[in-house]
């Protein structure tokens, strides 16, 4: 039943069983601000619900955002297949994999990056341990130890 028809049906059996006008009417008045006060804690719990709701509304958009953001990061994007590493401002970057380009250009700094397709250079003499030197880091070391002998 619905809730002010319970209310209508109070007053009216408060006015059949009531003989008091006074006593009649203070109940009704009672039962009035009782039944407003009841409404109106409901419509105000009803409020916070619906901004709370918002709210989750609201942070569910941005996590959703987020996840799309790391899904992005995340998959492979399956137009391209390796991984270059600028050595000129160390930005990571994928390129398609095609053997018969020799270069590509960095989106960051836009410097060109040569290519060797060649896993083992005879005439490198980089350890493997740097992936963007080009043989440059032992060439330093080499250095590094020649001047250290002459001292």
């Amino acid at each position: 039943m619905d809730l002010n028809q319970r209310f209508k049906d109070l007053m009216t059996e408060l006015e059949s069983n009531i003989e008091s006008k006074k006593d009649l009417e203070y109940l009704k008045n009672t039962f009035s601000n009782m039944f407003l006060q009841f409404l109106n804690d409901i419509n105000g719990v009803s409020i916070k619900s619906e901004e709370r709701m918002q709210q989750l509304e609201e942070k569910q958009r941005q996590l959703e955002e987020i996840v799309k953001k790391i899904e992005k990061d995340i998959y492979i994007n399956d137009n391209y297949d390796f991984e270059i590493v600028c050595p000129y401002c160390n930005c990571e970057f994928e390129a398609d994999l095609d053997e018969m380009k020799s270069e590509v250009r960095c989106p960051e700094c836009n410097n060109i990056i040569e290519l060797d397709w060649n896993e083992e250079n005879e005439n490198s003499s980089c350890s493997g341990s740097c992936s963007c030197c080009h043989g440059e880091c032992s060439e330093e070391d080499t250095y590094q130890d020649e001047n250290e002998d002459d001292m």
